[in-house]
């Protein structure tokens, strides 16, 4: 069942801003480059990354909270990172602004839009007759709250860290009354 589908998330690619010029950064020393993402595998933050022809080949680094991404990148342990900083719905993501003016010292080297399109995830045989707990990130039940109130209007929020947590926990929840919003890859 899907539940919504929204223009977008504008992502920003950063980097230590001494990290371009230093003798020992990826493309000087032939080592693959590092990015940073929000974890697990299946977020959006992932899913823009291999979008991009130039990044896809790098090695991911999966983190459980989006601005140890940005504190990963300025305490050297990542070469890049890519957050999201705002959603066409949502506005701005205030927990990365916030931490890239007041905490790191980055630089913003690049802005890449990728479409969000989020889904009802439910087990196997499952009806959303049967859902009454929801897992999801916070910004997605935002995004998805008219559809929600339409069609779960009883639901218990749960919330995770990221849309793939949600249907990770969904998951292993193994059962019909647990539900996750998620893309499909999540």
């Amino acid at each position: 069942v899907k539940g919504a589908s929204v223009k977008g998330a504008v992502h920003k690619l950063c980097q230590l801003g001494s990290l371009a010029m230093s003798t020992d950064s990826p493309e000087k020393s032939n080592r693959q480059l590092r990015i940073g993402f929000l974890g697990p595998a299946g977020t959006f933050s992932e899913q823009v990354i291999l979008r991009q022809a130039d990044l896809a080949q790098a090695e991911l680094v999966a983190y459980p909270l989006m601005t140890d991404v940005l504190f990963a990148v300025a305490e050297g342990e990542i070469d890049q990172g890519v957050v999201p900083v705002e959603n066409a719905i949502e506005g701005t993501v205030n927990a990365i602004v916030d931490t890239m003016a007041f905490d790191v010292d980055v630089l913003i080297q690049r802005e890449m839009l990728e479409p969000v399109s989020l889904n009802l995830l439910v087990q196997p045989g499952a009806s959303i007759t049967q859902v009454t707990r929801l897992i999801s990130i916070p910004v997605a039940s935002s995004q998805c709250r008219t559809w929600l109130r339409d069609h779960l209007p009883s639901v218990e929020y749960v919330a995770a860290n990221s849309n793939a947590q949600a249907a990770e926990l969904a998951a292993e929840a193994n059962d019909p009354s647990v539900a996750a919003l998620a893309n499909l890859r999540a």
